[in-house]
């Protein structure tokens, strides 16, 4: 083996090893992970394709994780069941440098027309679990960039923890009653109050 050939071979491997090589998994498939485990409900699976400078995702995964550990069983399973439903396919990958774009198209459970369409508690749970609950097409575009050598996500288009909160809270009123989702809706505000102090203060 020539010397030259050596020297490169060495500096490939070291290059490689102080993060300058090019990132292993690619921005779709990064994507496709972040979804299969929002999907199984494994966030801290879904934490590790998520950049460190975003705020965005994590608080809603923070508010979603907070709402499964929190609300009672029978608002926890639909929100598994509707994460469960979702289906997602990648359509166009942008790469530009050390940023990308993914765009996915999704078809995931309309729970605002369910909630409207369902006459009572009772019917919304059988529509979930026997029936054909409404679904509804939706076109996402995720953000990523290069950060420590891999792809990470830095925006979900369209996410926000504010949209989630609503729909967990009218979920709760046709399941649970008034009085109940109002508990919810409070201990959903005070979570989000000390997270948005807890953050400030970091």
């Amino acid at each position: 083996m020539s010397r030259k050939l050596t020297l490169f071979i060495l500096l490939t491997v070291l290059l490689g090893s102080f993060g300058f090589a090019r990132p292993q998994d690619s921005p779709d498939m990064v994507v496709e992970k972040y979804l299969r485990a929002v999907r199984a409900g494994d966030y801290d699976m879904a934490y590790t394709h998520i950049s460190r400078n975003d705020d965005t995702i994590i608080e809603w995964l923070e508010l979603i994780r907070y709402i499964r550990r929190e609300a009672p069983e029978s608002i926890t399973s639909l929100i598994g069941m509707a994460h469960s439903m979702s289906r997602q396919r990648i359509t166009k990958t942008t790469v530009d440098g050390d940023t990308a774009t993914v765009e996915v198209d999704s078809i995931v459970l309309n729970i605002k027309e369910a909630i409207n369409v369902a006459g009572s508690a009772a019917a919304l749970q059988a529509m979930f679990e026997y029936g054909v609950p409404p679904v509804r097409e939706r076109h996402g575009i995720c953000e990523l960039a290069v950060e420590d050598g891999q792809w990470r996500i830095t925006c979900v288009r369209g996410v926000s923890a504010g949209q989630a909160a609503k729909l967990a809270i009218e979920l709760a009123e046709k399941i649970l009653g008034k009085e109940e989702a109002a508990e919810l809706a409070q201990k959903i505000e005070d979570f989000q109050k000390r997270r948005k102090k807890g953050t400030s203060e970091s």
